[in-house]
């Protein structure tokens, strides 16, 4: 993206902003699941390590960095990594201003990837029906 991109889409965010509502009756979609088409132009997604970026036609653009849409799966997973830091975790509605969507102010959540536990709950049947057998839970402090 050239610095000409940037320009024009300053330009263009500024003559579609909308006025400031003083009763805003919109309340927080969060949605169930949020694909890679879910994306639109002026979102704001959030990465793992923190940063956030603006979603300008197929690239996600940032203060110092930007990058390509085409590298992300469809459920917003850095393609090609099981966990990476630039994973999409946080997609928000476009603020009033550039700046203040790219320092997080004024920024309406429409979408928080949810995590993943660590652990999975299992049934001792399970277990059993798993291994064919009976099963004895102990402690390993034990002696």
């Amino acid at each position: 993206m050239d610095y000409m991109d940037y320009f024009m889409y300053r330009d263009w965010l500024w003559k579609n902003r909308k006025s400031k509502r003083k009763n805003n009756s919109e309340g927080c979609e969060m949605y169930k699941e949020f694909t890679k088409a879910d994306l639109k132009n002026g979102m704001v997604v959030e990465q793992r390590c923190g940063e956030r970026k603006i979603v300008i036609n197929d690239k996600i653009v940032g203060y110092d960095s930007f990058g390509e849409l085409q590298t992300y799966e469809d459920n917003l997973s850095k393609r090609g990594y099981s966990y990476s830091d630039l994973d999409i975790i946080k997609v928000y509605k476009f603020a009033n201003t550039l700046r203040d969507s790219i320092k997080g102010k004024n920024l309406k959540l429409i979408w928080q990837r949810q995590k993943k536990p660590d652990y999975k709950e299992i049934t001792i049947a399970e277990i059993e029906e798993k291994f064919g057998c009976k099963v004895k839970i102990v402690d390993k402090n034990t002696d």
